[in-house]
């Protein structure tokens, strides 16, 4: 009973249990005059090589990272990513190893 109402309260607040996690954070990019970094994701197995976000759980609160699709194949080790460092008070190294959910964008 405690597992499920820790997995309600996780998707009441935006995020889910997932065995995808970020393994690393590379070709850290900060965009000149603006709040925003890119930066190339790699996660310890394939997932959806599709635009979209990621819900990630930080210790106290939940954030979400814009990805976009790396080459033509349908999955992927890898995704770029795009967040704004200061807004979401984020840095890299944040992300390294906290799992995550893909959230496809929709049409």
């Amino acid at each position: 009973m405690r597992s499920f109402i820790f997995s309600v309260a996780l998707v009441l607040v935006g995020c889910t249990q997932s065995h995808l996690r970020i393994e690393s954070v590379s070709d850290v990019a900060p965009v000149k005059g603006r709040d925003v970094v890119n930066a190339r994701l790699t996660f310890n197995e394939r997932t959806r090589n599709e635009n979209g976000c990621l819900r990630v759980r930080l210790d106290d609160r939940c954030v979400s990272v814009r990805v976009s699709a790396v080459g033509a194949s349908q999955e992927t080790r890898e995704l770029d990513a795009q967040w704004a460092p200061k807004r979401g008070r984020l840095k890299p190294e944040d992300l390294v190893g906290r799992e995550c959910e893909f959230v496809k964008d929709e049409p």
